[in-house]
């Protein structure tokens, strides 16, 4: 048997593999194609394809800055372990998200929870859901049989973070689980990270997916990231990052949020990855926040994201 994905008015045909390590193939084709680059990583099946998962999420003003910015507490929680250790009071977020609506199927769900009511650090949690509904069997031959079948991707995280004057430092441990027909597997990865605020301005040094297996062909690659922010005017925030995986090039992101007036948040960025643009907007209203996030991906159309917040 083979598996073929579709897009709209299209039907793909993957390579010839066993049952198992096509399916996996599949859905690692499929998530893998935002990015150019990561197709020519020699990662493959499950630590790949989880790896393009945790590209696609994020709070919407921190997807519509290119993933550069950090606006609220939970893009914080996405930006490295230590980053949510400024954190003051509790912020709740759920975010949906439908990722390249040239593709059917794509839906993304999560629900995130920064809070300071621990003394001896900050804590923030998240869950994450992308549901890929009715890929389409099809024979060897390339043949649809008419049947189709579901994939899902889980990721959680904990992560803890606390402040030494103007340094920061954190650690999360994520899970990863992988869903498809009656078949599933699962990850973990820890990360560390460490920042240094100055005036205005903070980096922040992560290294992502340094538990596991190193010999395990499908685990996840370690990544490591530079990242920094600088608020060159009250108004103004920019940000840039670099990443780099094991057997990939290196990527770059950049973004800009501007604050119009204090209840409304203007945000664009670029990721070199996908080459994806993005923008988006951030509304407040007393403890309450609505945010929106469009990117445009150079092959696979629009995505779409929208979160709700509230602090207390």
């Amino acid at each position: 048997m083979r598996f073929a994905s579709t897009r709209r008015g299209e039907t793909r045909a993957p390579s010839q593999y066993s049952t198992w390590h096509c399916i996996r193939l599949l859905t690692y084709l499929v998530i893998l194609a935002v990015s150019a680059d990561a197709r020519e990583t020699t990662h493959r099946a499950d630590g790949g394809s989880i790896d393009a998962f945790t590209g696609l999420l994020g709070s919407g003003g921190w997807i519509a800055s290119g993933r550069s910015v950090t606006p609220d507490a939970i893009a914080d929680l996405y930006a490295g372990p230590s980053a949510i250790s400024g954190a003051e009071g509790t912020t709740l977020l759920t975010s949906y998200g439908e990722p390249y609506r040239r593709i059917d199927g794509f839906n993304l769900g999560s629900i995130s929870l920064v809070t300071d009511k621990w003394k001896l650090a900050r804590i923030g949690v998240s869950y994450d859901r992308l549901q890929i509904g009715g890929l389409r069997e099809a024979t060897s031959a390339g043949a649809l049989t008419g049947r189709t079948f579901d994939v899902s991707y889980d990721a959680a995280r904990i992560s803890a973070a606390s402040r030494f004057g103007r340094f920061g430092a954190g650690a999360s441990l994520n899970y990863f689980g992988v869903s498809i027909q009656n078949s599933s597997t699962s990850r973990f990865g820890l990360d560390l990270g460490g920042d240094v605020e100055f005036v205005n301005a903070r980096v922040l040094l992560n290294v992502r997916n340094i538990s596991g297996d190193r010999n395990d062909a499908d685990r996840l690659p370690i990544t490591g990231e530079i990242r920094g922010e600088w608020s060159p005017y009250a108004q103004m925030h920019l940000g840039v990052g670099g990443t780099w995986r094991e057997d990939a090039v290196g990527e770059y992101n950049v973004g800009i949020q501007y604050d119009i007036f204090k209840m409304i948040s203007l945000l664009a960025g670029y990721q070199s990855g996908p080459k994806e643009w993005s923008a988006g907007a951030i509304g407040r209203y007393q403890k309450i926040n609505l945010q929106y996030a469009i990117s445009a991906h150079r092959e696979l159309d629009f995505s779409h994201t929208i979160s709700l917040g509230v602090s207390f």
